[in-house]
């Protein structure tokens, strides 16, 4: 940060997105558009193997920027684990706003408290499910630090 106002921007770009994602887990009103899925490519897999490595981390679901999950299981696994969020998954992935190149804004974003993070690397997101009794402070910014290598 270059000073004390753009730290003051930043978190509370922060605390709408988290407003944002609670809203529209609420919101039950939305269907599961993603039955599609896509195959994943060698970036991501490298950021889905920066991210396994962080203490604590359970399970990486990866969707690419349209919100298709990589397979049929893992769109499976999520919709059962996580239904809130899947019946309102477009709205939750809008919080990263699409950038002129077809990319997406970066970030990190806890949706569950210290249970479940969604993270935008610009190409792709990435729902990060950490266990329940390893949850410690800083996990929004190694998951940064591994969607920004």
């Amino acid at each position: 940060m270059t000073s004390f106002e753009d730290k003051i921007q930043v978190e509370d770009r922060l605390r709408k997105q988290h407003l944002d994602i609670l809203k529209i887990i609420k919101d039950e009103n939305s269907s599961l558009p993603f039955a599609k899925t896509v195959a994943a490519n060698k970036t991501t897999k490298s950021t889905v193997d920066k991210i396994a490595t962080i203490p604590g981390v359970e399970k990486i679901f990866h969707l690419d920027n349209d919100g298709n999950f990589t397979s049929k299981e893992l769109s499976d696994e999520f919709c059962r684990k996580f239904s809130a969020v899947s019946r309102n998954l477009p709205e939750v992935l809008n919080i990263f706003g699409c950038l002129p190149d077809g990319q997406r804004e970066t970030g990190v974003c806890e949706i569950e408290s210290e249970r479940l993070y969604i993270a935008s690397g610009g190409d792709g997101y990435y729902f990060v499910l950490v266990k329940p009794n390893m949850a410690q402070a800083g996990y929004e910014s190694e998951i940064k630090a591994a969607i920004s290598d």
